[in-house]
C-alpha cells in the first residue's frame, strides 16, 4: 500500500547534512536512513524507521539547511505540495 506512512511522523532534520550524502535502505525491521559524511561509504550516523518500508518514505520527510532537497531513491510523490515548483 503506497504511501501508508504519509503522516506516521514528523519529518527527520538534517543539519548540515547534505542529501547526496543521506542513504535509505530497506531492511527487515523497516527503512535504515543513514548517513555519509566524510566520504568513506561507512556510516556516520544513522535512524531506523521501524516498520517503514523505503516505498512508504516521500521526499516531503526529510528536512535539510537548503529546500528544495532531494534524497536519491526516495519518491517525490506527494511532495510538491511541500516543495512547489
Amino acid at each position: 500500500m503506497t504511501g501508508a506512512a504519509q503522516g506516521a511522523f514528523d519529518h527527520i532534520a538534517l543539519i548540515d547534512i547534505l542529501p547526496q550524502q543521506v542513504h535509505v535502505t530497506d531492511t527487515a525491521d523497516g527503512a535504515l536512513v543513514w548517513w555519509d559524511t566524510n566520504g568513506d561509504a561507512t556510516a556516520d550516523g544513522s535512524i531506523l524507521l521501524k516498520d517503514v518500508p523505503v516505498v512508504d518514505l516521500r521526499q516531503s520527510d526529510f528536512m535539510f539547511n537548503e529546500e528544495p532537497a532531494f534524497v536519491a531513491g526516495v519518491s517525490d510523490y506527494g511532495s510538491w505540495y511541500v516543495f512547489p515548483a
